[in-house]
C-alpha cells in the first residue's frame, strides 16, 4: 500500500510551482524591458534548472520507494544523486544575490575585493564538500548499496567512518550559514541607507522580503545540518538487505531542507526583477504621489484628487474662458503653462515682427470694451463733414498685427501672466480688425487725417 506523502513534500512541491511562476514573470519581465545585460540573470536560471532537478529526483525517489515495499538501490541510488545537486545550486544562488546587492550600491568602497572574498568564502567549501562526496568511496556506488551486496566489489572502500563525513559535511554548512548571514547583514545595511529616501520604497520593501527569507535561510540551513547527525554513513557496519524506514526517512527530510533552502533563495532572487511591475501598480495602494522635482518634502496630490479639484474649479467663473479645463495653481504644484522643457519654450517664443499663427474658429472671442477716447473717435468719423472722407491718408497710422504685441526676451519665461497678455492682444487684434487696438496718439492722429487742410479753411474763406 503507498504512503502518504509528508506535509514537507508537499509544502516544497507547491513552493516549486510558485517559483516557476516567479521565474516566468521574471522572463517576461527582462523581455519586455530588454535588459539582458546582467550576468545574475543567468545564473538564477541555471540554479532554477538545477533545483527543479533535484526536486524531481526526490519526488521519483520518494514515490519507488513507497509504491513497493523494499528499499531497492535504484530508489537509494536516485536519492544519493538528488543530494549531490545542492552544493552547485546554492553556490550558484548565493553568486547571484552577492551581485544584485552589490550592485545596488555602486558608491561601496571596495566592491570588487568584497565580491571577490564572498565568492571565494563560498565557492571554495561547496566544491571541496562535492568533490569529497564524489570521491570518498570507490567504487562510487558504496554510498548507497547495502552491506550484503558490497561483496559484488572486492576492492572498493570508503575512506573515514561517519565522523569524517560529518566533518566535511558541517564544515560546508558553517560556511554556508556564515555567507548567508553576511549577505542578510549586507541587505540590512543597505535597506538602513534607503530609510530616508522616499524614492526608493519599493527598493526597500524588496530589501526587507531579502532579509526575512534569508533569515528563513540560515534556519533551513542550521535544521539541516542537525538532522545530518541522524544520517548513517557510507561504509558503516549495514546488516540488512534493505535500509530502515526511519534511516530512509531521515534522508528525505534532510533532502526537504536543502530544497527549500534552494527555493527560499530563488524566491529572493526574483523579487528584484518585478520591480517594474510594482511600481507600475503603486499607485493602487496609496492616495498620494511624491513629485520629487519640485518639493521633495511637500506630498502631490494623487490622480484622483486632481480629477476632483478639476471637477470643482470648472464650475467657477474664470477670468479666462481658454484656462477652464486646468486646475488652479498652488504652492506645491508648477504653473499650469509653464513647461519644463526647453525645447518647447524656445519654440513658443515668437518675434515681434512675425506674425503669431493661431487657430481663430478654435479660440473664443473676449469681448471688447471701447475707451470714451475711442468712442468721441468713432463718432467724429462717422459725423457727415462736406468733405469726403479719404479712405487712407498719408498721415493715417494703420496697426499691424504684431505692432502692440508685448516683446519677448530670449530669457524671459515667467510662465502664465504674460502669455494670457499676448493671447489678449491677439484675440483684440483679431476682432477689431487692426484698427480697434490703438493708443491715444494714434487715435489723434486718425482724428487730424480727417480734418480739411489749411489751404482748404482759406479757400472756403476766400469763396
Amino acid at each position: 500500500m503507498p504512503h502518504p506523502w509528508p506535509a514537507q513534500l508537499i509544502i516544497t512541491t507547491v513552493l516549486q510551482i510558485l517559483t516557476f511562476v516567479l521565474i516566468l514573470t521574471k522572463t517576461i519581465t527582462l523581455l519586455r524591458k530588454r535588459t539582458f545585460h546582467h550576468p545574475e540573470h543567468y545564473i538564477l536560471g541555471i540554479a532554477w534548472i538545477l533545483t527543479t532537478t533535484q526536486h524531481s529526483l526526490l519526488l521519483t525517489s520518494f514515490h519507488t520507494i513507497t509504491s513497493s515495499d523494499s528499499h531497492s538501490p535504484g530508489a537509494l541510488h536516485t536519492l544519493f544523486t538528488s543530494s549531490l545537486f545542492y552544493s552547485p545550486t546554492i553556490t550558484l544562488l548565493k553568486i547571484s544575490a552577492t551581485y544584485i546587492l552589490l550592485r545596488l550600491q555602486t558608491s561601496l568602497p571596495r566592491r570588487a575585493l568584497l565580491y571577490t572574498t564572498i565568492l571565494a568564502l563560498q565557492i571554495l567549501p561547496s566544491t571541496a564538500s562535492l568533490i569529497f562526496q564524489l570521491a570518498r568511496c570507490r567504487p562510487l556506488a558504496y554510498n548507497w548499496i547495502p552491506d550484503p551486496a558490497r561483496a559484488l566489489y572486492p576492492n572498493g572502500k570508503c575512506v573515514g567512518g561517519k565522523g569524517v563525513r560529518d566533518g566535511v559535511l558541517w564544515f560546508e554548512g558553517g560556511m554556508g550559514v556564515s555567507m548567508s548571514i553576511v549577505l542578510v547583514v549586507l541587505a540590512g545595511v543597505f535597506w538602513g541607507k534607503m530609510y530616508k529616501d522616499e524614492k526608493k520604497m519599493i527598493d526597500r520593501v524588496g530589501l526587507t522580503l531579502m532579509i526575512t527569507l534569508g533569515v528563513f535561510s540560515v534556519s533551513a540551513n542550521g535544521v539541516r545540518m542537525a538532522l545530518l547527525r541522524g544520517v548513517p554513513a557510507a561504509g558503516g557496519e549495514v546488516t540488512t538487505t534493505t535500509m530502515s524506514r526511519d534511516e530512509f526517512d531521515m534522508k528525505v527530510r534532510v533532502i526537504e531542507w536543502m530544497v527549500l533552502e534552494e527555493q527560499a533563495w530563488i524566491l529572493i532572487l526574483c523579487i528584484p526583477s518585478l520591480k517594474p511591475l510594482f511600481a507600475k501598480n503603486a499607485h493602487r495602494f496609496s492616495l498620494h504621489s511624491y513629485n520629487t522635482a519640485d518639493n521633495d518634502d511637500e506630498p502631490q496630490p494623487s490622480r484622483f484628487n486632481r480629477i476632483s479639484s478639476n471637477d470643482a474649479s470648472s464650475s467657477s467663473s474664470h477670468p479666462h474662458p481658454q484656462h477652464l479645463h486646468k486646475p488652479p495653481s498652488s504652492k506645491t504644484s508648477p504653473p499650469p503653462n509653464k513647461t519644463k522643457n526647453p525645447r518647447r519654450q524656445r519654440q513658443r517664443k515668437h518675434h515681434p515682427r512675425h506674425p503669431i499663427r493661431t487657430n481663430t474658429t478654435t479660440s473664443p472671442t473676449l469681448p471688447f470694451i471701447p475707451t470714451p477716447a475711442l468712442k468721441s473717435t468713432i463718432a467724429n468719423i462717422n459725423r457727415v463733414t462736406p468733405s469726403p472722407i479719404p479712405l487712407s491718408s498719408a498721415e493715417t497710422i494703420w496697426p499691424t498685427p504684431n505692432m502692440y504685441a508685448p516683446p519677448r526676451r530670449e530669457d524671459d519665461d515667467d510662465g502664465d501672466e504674460e502669455e494670457g497678455e499676448e493671447e489678449d492682444v491677439e484675440e483684440l487684434l483679431r476682432g477689431g480688425g487692426g484698427i480697434l487696438m490703438t493708443t491715444e496718439f494714434q487715435i489723434r492722429s486718425e482724428h487730424v487725417s480727417r480734418m480739411p487742410s489749411r489751404d482748404d479753411v482759406l479757400r472756403e474763406r476766400d469763396t
